[in-house]
């Protein structure tokens, strides 16, 4: 009876994926709940921001609160790059709840420069932002942000590994405490450019870690993350931007001269750079989904009730996640805004191995679908089900490109998000349990 009871237990776990409508910008998240109830084990978010209303955005992330349902935290919030549209909303969140773990892509200091003198408009917060994305993060969140995790993009083809875990092995959890991801810290790189906010203590809560090695959760679930290293710039340069900095900045963090700054930065970059920026290189991937093995098989389960009304039509439960009953694709994919070469793709498809890559259902599609960040026939790459446009219904970008989404149009099911329209998917994996023989001999005195 003991044994049947061990075999018995239950190992079905719901997950829930959402793409907020936000207009021109991005707002997903994810959840996943224990075993057929709505007890949240672990959640992410996967950028907040917007460049159409402020209004609007604040009305989803009210909504995204609510549905945490007294929640009092995120387990893990990803910033794919530092562009406005996609974290202008995230002081709102870290007003209201915490977040645990904050992941970044690690960018040198040199870049970052780069990117926020970019933007239409550079104020002098997102210019403290570029200096320092952790000190002012640590500073805007206070108690309210745990930990600012840099993945640092690692060379070569090598497919991402596990940190250790031998396959599925769910572990034990109450719910009533984050559960603690599984990852591998390396030391601060060389090359960080540190321009630390004099305000700013907490270089504890700092961690770095490899792209090259998975964050699991709870011995089944897993992030893996794509970064590409930006263009290499000559030493005299770096200092000379890092000295004009350093001399603007004042004892309690903040600029002296913050317009005359900006101004000065411009200068440098447009005498030492002729052509445009490559800031769209850049940009965390996110692969998320079950750590995939011999015991993982799928399963049903019913809709859990989310407190957010504006949903597609495309909701569908099932461990599928979608429309196929028998094809097993749990996994999401998140390109943020990064620019799709085929040499690139190619690298980040091995680097997510054809395990992952063939098991990801949906796919927010690059860079709002930017005709100018994909390539013709990109989807022959691609085998997952439903392809996201994030994007605003009267943006000036003309984003997404007609010939990105007929495209992709080939192989996949096109979900256009924007400021009326939002959509999410529902499913479950299922851990098999061990043969009785594996049992016996974990517990003899049965």
């Amino acid at each position: 009876m003991k044994i049947q009871h061990l075999i018995a237990k239950n190992r079905q776990f719901p997950f829930y994926y959402d793409f907020k409508p936000v207009g021109q910008g991005l707002f997903a998240t994810g959840v996943l709940y224990a075993s057929d109830s709505e007890q949240v084990i672990y959640n992410w978010v996967y950028d907040c921001g917007s460049s159409d209303s402020h209004a609007q955005l604040d009305t989803e992330i009210d909504s995204f609160i609510r549905s945490l349902k007294g929640r009092s935290w995120i387990d893990c919030f990803i910033i794919s790059h530092l562009d406005h549209d996609h974290i202008s909303g995230i002081a709102e969140i870290m007003k209201r709840v915490r977040i645990e773990r904050l992941f970044l892509p690690y960018i040198p200091l040199i870049d970052r420069i780069e990117i926020a003198l970019a933007q239409p408009f550079v104020s002098p917060s997102s210019l403290r932002f570029a200096a320092d994305p952790a000190g002012y993060l640590l500073e805007l969140g206070g108690d309210n942000l745990g930990e600012v995790v840099f993945v640092i993009g690692d060379k070569g083809d090598q497919e991402i590994s596990l940190p250790g875990d031998d396959g599925p092995q769910p572990e034990e959890f109450t719910g009533n405490e984050p559960i603690k991801p599984r990852f591998i810290t390396i030391n601060t790189p060389t090359d960080s450019g540190s321009i630390s906010l004099a305000s700013i203590g907490g270089q504890e809560k700092i961690i770095y870690i490899t792209a090259h090695v998975s964050v699991t959760i709870a011995g089944f679930w897993e992030f893996a993350f794509f970064n590409e290293s930006s263009s290499k710039v000559d030493s005299i340069f770096i200092k000379t931007v890092e000295d004009r900095i350093k001399k603007s900045l004042k004892s309690d963090g903040y600029f002296s001269d913050p317009d005359q700054l900006i101004i000065a930065l411009k200068r440098l970059y447009e005498q030492r750079f002729t052509t445009g920026n490559q800031r769209n290189n850049i940009s965390l991937v996110t692969y998320t989904g079950p750590i995939l093995g011999e015991r993982i098989d799928d399963s049903q389960y019913r809709c859990p009730d989310q407190d957010y009304s504006r949903l597609s039509s495309i909701k569908s439960c099932g461990g599928t996640c979608l429309h196929a009953k028998l094809d097993p694709k749990p996994s999401i994919l998140y390109f943020g805004d990064i620019t799709l070469g085929i040499r690139r793709l190619t690298k980040i498809v091995n680097k997510f191995g054809p395990n992952r890559w063939k098991k990801c259902a949906v796919t927010q599609i690059a860079h709002h679908g930017s005709v100018h960040s994909s390539f013709p026939n990109a989807s022959n790459c691609f085998q997952h089900h439903y392809s996201v446009y994030s994007y605003g219904l009267h943006n000036s970008y003309k984003h997404p490109g007609k010939d990105v989404v007929y495209d992709f149009q080939k192989m996949s099911v096109t979900v256009l998000v924007n400021e009326h329209q939002g959509a999410c998917w529902l499913g479950a994996v299922h851990i098999l349990p061990p043969p009785i023989s594996q049992i016996q001999s974990q517990h003899p005195e049965l």
